[in-house]
């Protein structure tokens, strides 16, 4: 599936490289850009890796995403890696405010990505999964100080914001930090936060 021309997403061939396109004046542009530089939900699958001195790749955490959680992969053997965190056995994590919708048969349901090529829903029953016939990213929107951003994140009264597209009077405008190249984001009074809506943003099969 790839983002229809609608989504306004920047595709590239992939490289070894810094991590950016060739500069354009004083921008970096990253060589993978989402729609509105979104974030994209955790896979099926996403995996916490350590590496041992003799370069040993050991799976720390899967991540399921019907649960919402993390669940402890390593033995007995390898928890000398986490000695000074945890061994908890599952970790929940709140639901993302960015999610993948699909439709199955007229309805829209959330959906999971399945690496490497599958979406898939829940339908009626957590055990049946159906691949969707439609595919789109539901993001969550508002604007701050007339600057148009994606929300990253809630916590109490102030939203993490992220802006859609950055340029250095808009950075300058939010008091933004770069937190990797060409990405902007702030902490933001979720009563000053206007136009907080969701969109979906459609690819195409």
């Amino acid at each position: 599936m790839v983002p229809s021309k609608s989504s306004s997403t920047v595709r590239s061939t992939p490289r070894r490289t810094s991590g950016t396109a060739p500069r354009s004046n004083s921008i970096l542009i990253p060589e993978f850009v989402t729609a509105d530089l979104a974030e994209l939900p955790l896979p099926a699958g996403a995996s916490l890796v350590a590496y041992t001195p003799d370069g040993t790749e050991v799976t720390l955490y899967t991540y399921l995403p019907e649960q919402r959680a993390w669940t402890r992969m390593h033995g007995p053997q390898w928890r000398h890696l986490l000695s000074e965190l945890t061994n908890q056995e599952l970790f929940p994590v709140p639901a993302a405010l960015t999610k993948y919708v699909g439709r199955y048969r007229g309805e829209l349901y959330e959906a999971i990505a399945d690496p490497p090529v599958e979406f898939r829903v829940a339908v009626k029953t957590r055990a049946a999964r159906y691949p969707v016939e439609a595919l789109a990213r539901r993001l969550p929107y508002g604007t701050w100080r007339d600057v148009r951003c994606t929300v990253i994140r809630t916590d109490g009264e102030w939203l993490r914001l992220r802006l859609c597209r950055p340029t250095g009077e808009r950075v300058a405008t939010l008091s933004a930090h770069c937190v990797e190249r060409g990405l902007y984001e702030v902490w933001a009074p979720a009563g000053e936060v206007a136009d907080a809506h969701e969109a979906d943003v459609w690819y195409e099969v």
